[in-house]
This record gives C-alpha cells, structure tokens and sequence, in this order.
C-alpha cells in the first residue's frame, strides 16, 4: 500500500530509501504490587513477603504472565529491559537511638544468589515520639531469562536500633513496587 496502513510508519533504510513498517516498541508489560498488611521488622534482614496486586478500581495493568511473588521472590512475565521501583514507607517508634532502617532492592541473574541493585536507608535517631519515613529507590534491570532472573524486597534495620514497622494497606499503595518493562534486552 502507496500510502501505508493504520498503525504503521515511515521509515527510512539510512540511504533515501522509504518504507511503511508496523508500529512497534512501547510498553508492552508494567504492573504494582503493594504490602497489603503491615510488616513490623524485629530481626536484622528479612524479605517481605505479604505482596498483593495493586487493585483499586483505578489501578491498571499491562501485559499477561504476571504473578504474585513466592515467597516475597518476584518474577518477570518475558524477558526484556524492566524499571522496577520500590516506594517504602515505616515508622520507628519512640525511644530508639541512633539506629537506621530501610529496604533492598535485590536481584539474581542464577535464581540463587541475590545481589543489592539499590535501596533506601534511612538514619533513626534519638526519637522521642514515634516517627515517620518515606522514600524510593529505582533499578533498571537486564532480564535475559525469566526463569533465572527474579528480584526480592528485603527490609533491614539496626539490630540495636529498635524495631521498625513497613506500611501495608490493603485499598492503597503505601510500600509498594512498580515493575514495567521498558523495550527489548
């Protein structure tokens, strides 16, 4: 067809040359997760775990082969560049000193051993009421192998700082992460 079809564009082979071709690329995969109960952190690292699909009347999703995490492990539904990123949101309360808490974005490419891409820390000192902390932290991730690359929210704290509890809730995102797939790997 001269004059292209719906859905397709112009393209140029670098020498003059003009074809029409299929639209492609674009988000194809992205999806939310969130705490759906509150996690209250007494040990040093611990993955969590009580993961729900972000599924407010509003909330949308993209793409099929989505699971909810095992075990607090995430997986990806096809390989593919994603931007996973984490929203946290804890409180410490009074009484702790000096102490510091905060969560790891974790990834394995073997399905075995987990390595920290990034994280939120957050200093907790000398409070004297219960205080309240919120942040975010981003990955770009290379997922080759859907069956071997997967990724872990793992909460930490000082074990001498006093405990330390994530935000889940059940009718919104107060700690959660959203995964999308930005292009081809």
């Amino acid at each position: 067809n001269a004059d292209g079809s719906a859905g397709q564009f112009m393209k140029t082979d670098g020498s003059g040359n003009l074809s029409f071709d299929a639209a492609g690329g674009g988000i194809t995969h992205a999806r939310s997760y969130r705490l759906h109960s509150s996690f209250t952190h007494t040990g040093t690292h611990t993955v969590l775990t009580n993961w729900e699909y972000s599924d407010d009347s509003s909330s949308g999703h993209i793409g099929s082969g989505w699971a909810l995490p095992s075990s607090g492990t995430f997986s990806f539904p096809a390989t593919g560049i994603y931007l996973v990123s984490i929203q946290i949101n804890m409180s410490a309360a009074s009484g702790v000193n000096n102490g510091w808490a905060g969560a790891d974005l974790q990834v394995t490419t073997d399905n075995s051993s987990y390595d920290v891409v990034a994280n939120f820390l957050q200093q907790v000192a000398n409070i004297s009421d219960t205080s309240y902390f919120a942040g975010n932290s981003a990955a770009i991730i290379d997922v080759t192998d859907v069956s071997n690359v997967k990724f872990q929210i793992k909460a930490f704290r000082d074990s001498s700082g006093g405990d330390v509890t994530f935000y889940g809730n059940t009718s919104g995102d107060s700690t959660a992460v959203k995964v999308i797939r930005l292009g081809d790997t």
